[in-house]
């Protein structure tokens, strides 16, 4: 609804006029016209503002008309009417070739020209698209006012909206999934690939919840369009507000449910399939179970400081389960998806396969989830934990599968080291540590095992207890030296510091033992020293004992 210079040559007041430089920016709008009378006009002109000159001012030296363009050009002037001829004879060749370089249109206009119709026109004009500009924002208001009153969905919207832009409309969640999709009821002959198309997002506090998408089959987007999509986006703010919260009262009860579920607290599976349909939710065993930690969630509630910070935080935990439930759900429709805390969402993932087949479907279906959150969570950054347990053949068979998944992610993290995927059945010795039911006993017996090396490393300022690590957890001296990034005799002589320590010999296949298992025992209980275990030890570690 915008007036372009192109436009105006088209209108009676500029009959006879022609463009002899800045063709290219014919496209530009305007809204002010006015006469420039002082050769300091730049510091008074507005923003798309066209000038009319005759160029009186500069009668005495037209050539520095193309110094004061470049000022026009900083204030953002749209163009420039010039009637040459009874001040400034021929036009300076410097003017027509800086407004060619800027692409701002200089007008000839004719010698008969007069200003006052010229200005009376083009404003009459102006106002007129913007009398018809605000009375179609009035319709387009009350369109999504009537829509939002009786309860229209985003579908509604966007039928709404496809008809007012003549377009198709396709509105999406904050990752690009469609929400709702409609062309114009009374279009039959759509073209197959639009003119334009214009993206919108849709943002409650900040945060972009949604995307409106307008793909238009007019020859450009209008003014007209623009209005639209920001009265729709409002509209459809509220409604993707309103249908989360719809969705998070739904949530929690299906969250207190699973996690009662989980934790034992259904005598019977008919109790269980009882409650399970007061929330809504249909069984469809037999599960693995697959639970998804966040890395050091209590340090990034440390580290941000403020309100904001916290909200954001919580956004993004809040889109990695919406990334969870879309991936998991694209797999399979039967899951059950549910936030078990702040920090830990729990999957019920039908399968049907089992063994070694299962565990490797499973542990794709992770991967693919993890990088799914790596991509799309960057507010902050996030890695997630995921731990497998194994497959439950039935409703009462959960808690023991969830119990084994929880305990794959947190020894997983806590022994190896965040961002992994871990499987039960794969943590081998770890396992059986970690369903040590009274965790002091795991404790003790790592004090009594390694208490004088630890304190000897802790006197000392030594690394010895990571040395004896690499040397149990490799075959040979020399893979022992080589994951240390140490010489085979540098390692010897920690292993005599080691066995002298300990009052022990390291030969011996049953000490061996003993303090292999003492290892993890401190590992597992969170006691151990030196952070997850990696393949490249700190660089402290290639010191030399004292």
């Amino acid at each position: 609804m915008v007036l372009t210079l192109g436009d105006a040559l088209k209108m009676e007041c500029l009959r006879g006029s022609q463009v002899i430089a800045g063709h290219s920016g014919l496209g530009r709008p305007f809204r002010f016209v006015s006469v420039m009378e002082v050769p300091d006009i730049a510091n008074w002109v507005s923003p798309d503002e066209l000038l009319l000159t005759t160029g009186y001012p500069f009668r005495e030296s037209p050539a520095i008309l193309a110094d004061i363009l470049i000022q026009l050009h900083k204030k953002g002037l749209a163009g420039l009417g010039l009637k040459p001829g009874r001040f400034i004879g021929e036009v300076p060749p410097a003017l027509l070739r800086i407004a060619d370089e800027l692409e701002l249109p200089i007008i000839e206009l004719p010698p008969d020209a007069q200003f006052d119709k010229i200005i009376q026109g083009l404003l009459t004009e102006i106002i007129n698209r913007d009398y018809v500009l605000i009375s179609r924002s009035q319709q387009i208001h009350q369109t999504f006012t009537d829509l939002v009153l009786e309860g229209g969905d985003l579908q509604d919207i966007a039928q709404a909206l496809a008809d007012l832009c003549f377009g198709e409309i396709t509105i999406t969640d904050r990752f690009g999934e469609p929400l709702a999709q409609a062309q114009p009821s009374q279009n039959t002959e759509a073209p197959k690939t639009p003119a334009e198309r214009c993206v919108r997002p849709i943002q409650v506090k900040r945060r972009t919840m949604a995307w409106i998408l307008l793909e238009t089959w007019r020859p450009a987007i209008e003014e007209v369009d623009i209005v639209a999509l920001e009265r729709a986006a409002t509209v459809v703010a509220m409604v993707v507000f309103r249908e989360e919260r719809a969705r998070d009262v739904e949530k929690r009860r299906k969250r207190d449910f699973l996690n009662a579920l989980v934790t034992r607290e259904f005598a019977s599976p008919a109790e269980a399939t009882e409650n399970a349909q007061v929330v809504g939710v249909r069984f469809l065993p037999p599960y693995a179970v697959v639970v998804v930690h966040i890395d050091s969630y209590a340090d990034l509630l440390r580290e941000g400081q403020s309100r904001e910070d916290h909200s954001e935080l919580e956004y993004a935990t809040a889109g990695l389960f919406d990334l969870i439930w879309r991936e998991v759900q694209s797999r399979a429709k039967g899951s059950l998806i549910w936030e078990m805390d702040s920090s830990r969402y729990g999957v019920l993932y039908p399968i049907r396969t089992s063994g070694t087949a299962a565990k490797r479907y499973l542990i794709e279906v992770c991967n693919q989830l993890r990088k799914q959150a790596k991509a799309n969570i960057d507010t902050f950054t996030i890695t997630i934990t995921i731990g497998i347990g194994p497959c439950a053949p039935d409703v009462m068979g959960l808690p023991d599968a969830f119990e084994q998944a929880r305990l794959a992610a947190e020894i997983g993290c806590r022994v190896f080291g965040p961002n992994g995927i871990h499987h039960y059945q794969d943590l081998g010795i770890y396992q059986l540590l970690a369903n040590q039911p009274d965790q002091k006993v795991l404790r003790d017996f790592a004090d009594t095992m390694l208490g004088p090396l630890l304190e000897y490393d802790k006197t000392k300022r030594t690394d010895l207890t990571l040395t004896l690590d690499a040397m149990l957890a490799t075959d040979g001296t020399r893979k022992a030296a080589a994951k240390l990034y140490i010489h085979p005799k540098t390692l010897a002589f920690r292993k005599k510091r080691i066995e002298g320590v300990l009052d022990v010999s390291l030969q011996d296949p049953e000490v061996r033992l003993r303090y292999g298992v003492a290892l993890k025992a401190l590992q597992v209980t969170g006691d151990w020293p030196f952070g997850v275990k990696t393949e490249k030890p700190p660089a402290s570690t290639t010191r030399r004992p004292r």
